[in-house]
């Protein structure tokens, strides 16, 4: 488990178990075809290295934490 301090939010992530979640799940997530799904895989690869090293520290695939939804959420994204 590890724990993260930003700000007053504290945040307390079983790394391993969401890292192992995104190595049982392979393959592309997002399949719409929206300009809001493109626009979002666009956007991820563009985000600055240290956003991705803080996903990555946090065991999140930036490719896959929004399929659903805006931000970390369920639903379509923003």
């Amino acid at each position: 488990m590890a724990e993260f301090v930003w700000g007053g939010y504290r945040l307390e992530v079983d790394v391993e178990a969401t890292r192992a979640y995104y190595d049982s799940h392979p393959g592309p997530w997002i399949t719409c075809t929206c300009d809001g799904c493109r626009n979002f895989m666009l956007a991820v690869k563009t985000l600055p290295q240290a956003v991705r090293d803080f996903f990555d520290a946090l065991g999140l695939d930036p490719e896959k934490v929004n399929v659903n939804g805006g931000a970390i959420a369920l639903g379509h994204p923003v």
